[in-house]
């Protein structure tokens, strides 16, 4: 049990903060329209305790940053809302969202 848990984590999705977005496709109808998509993300599965509320509904993506606030191991989904209320919720993605160190500088030989 200990190896395949370590299998898993080793095959883990990586995002980085500062440059990597949460994307997503949307395909409905115009009877059935979304004003917002709900991003829903939190530190198990199904168990969402960040909501970003994307008001735009041309919209297909988010930031990690803005989705997850922070660095850990996080779990998301998105959801399609209109006036009427909110869609099942998409495929749940996980991953260790963190921030990348900055590059070395002045290499030389002396």
């Amino acid at each position: 049990m200990i190896a395949w848990t370590l299998l898993l984590l080793a095959q883990m999705l990586t995002a980085n903060l500062s440059k990597n977005n949460l994307v997503w496709s949307w395909k409905g109808t115009p009877q059935a329209g979304v004003s917002e998509f709900d991003i829903k993300c939190g530190p198990t599965p199904r168990n969402y305790t960040k909501v970003t509320t994307v008001t735009d509904p041309t919209a297909r993506q988010v930031s990690v940053l803005s989705a997850v606030g922070g660095e850990g191991i996080w779990y998301c989904a998105v959801f399609a809302a209109n006036k009427t209320g909110a869609s099942a919720y998409s495929d749940e993605i996980n991953f260790r969202a963190g921030w990348l160190p900055a590059g070395p500088t002045n290499l030389s030989i002396e």
